[in-house]
């Protein structure tokens, strides 16, 4: 059979893998948490400006309306 040393042995590295994998997706997905934060702010500044000029009469009504949907992604 097998030794009980070598079964705790390698339970307790299966958990060290483990531990460590998911601390790497929590680091991993928390950077892409920040990413999308950063380029939905982005975004938001982006269509503050368009208005700006839509309201200005630098760009059409429809050219706001299209480069917003742009930005917003539909």
């Amino acid at each position: 059979m097998y030794d009980l040393g070598e079964v705790i042995g390698a339970i307790l590295v299966w958990i060290i893998l483990i531990l460590i994998a998911v601390f790497l997706f929590r680091k991993i997905a928390a950077a892409l948490s920040r990413e999308r934060k950063k380029m939905s702010l982005k975004s938001l500044e982006k269509i503050e400006k368009l208005a700006h000029l839509k309201n200005t009469g630098a760009i059409s009504d429809s050219e706001y309306e299209t480069e917003k949907a742009k930005l917003i992604g539909s």
